[in-house]
């Protein structure tokens, strides 16, 4: 009686901590399998920093702020490299030139319909030889520079200036109303000397 006694009661203890042990082993592997995923979660290294992640920087001066503590402020690393920034003073002005100066024009042996045409100032210079003289035109291809005409008395020079047109443009109809100062210069045979200088359209 004793021994069946004893034999039943090891037989009802083991079936009562039976779902103690089997209730271990479900824990223990339920931790093993979630130390694997939080190591291998623990071991996955971006490839490279997102916009999000802090860019720490190498070398000693990265090893000196991380040794005391204190690193430097958190933003954009800083690209360096690039092409140097070009910077320029004011620009120096350049040759200036006076709008009111005449243009020099040359006589055009090849226009036609000749008229004279009244010049505004000539000045003698060239030891009394040259003599400039300077006048008002209108638009080309019409009313341009055609012929110079030098007369010589013992009273006076007298100079003509003849304008005309270019034998394959039509100006008989309306022209545009611009004008420029405009400088032709004339050789004398003998030098005006004191005699005055005369306009022979006058």
């Amino acid at each position: 009686m004793r021994a069946g006694g004893r034999a039943t009661r090891t037989a009802c203890a083991a079936r009562r901590t039976a779902p103690l042990l089997l209730l271990a082993a479900l824990v223990m592997a339920l931790a093993a399998c979630a130390g694997g995923e939080d190591s291998v979660v623990a071991g996955r290294r971006p490839s490279h920093p997102g916009p999000s992640q802090p860019v720490s920087g190498t070398g000693a001066a990265g090893g000196a702020g991380g040794a005391g503590g204190a690193g430097s402020a958190s933003g954009p690393p800083v690209v360096s490299g690039g092409p140097p920034v070009v910077s320029s003073g004011p620009l120096s002005p350049g040759p200036s030139r006076d709008v009111t100066a005449p243009n020099l024009v040359r006589p055009d042996p090849s226009l036609i319909n000749l008229r004279p045409l009244r010049w505004s100032k000539a000045t003698v210079t060239g030891g009394g030889r040259t003599v400039l003289v300077d006048f008002v035109l209108g638009a080309a291809p019409c009313g341009q520079l055609g012929r110079v005409d030098v007369g010589s008395r013992p009273d006076a020079v007298t100079v003509t200036l003849l304008i005309g047109d270019r034998p394959d443009y039509d100006c008989s109809g309306p022209r545009p109303l611009i004008a420029m100062l405009a400088r032709t210069t004339v050789t004398l045979d003998a030098p005006v000397g004191a005699r005055p200088v005369r306009d022979g359209a006058a």
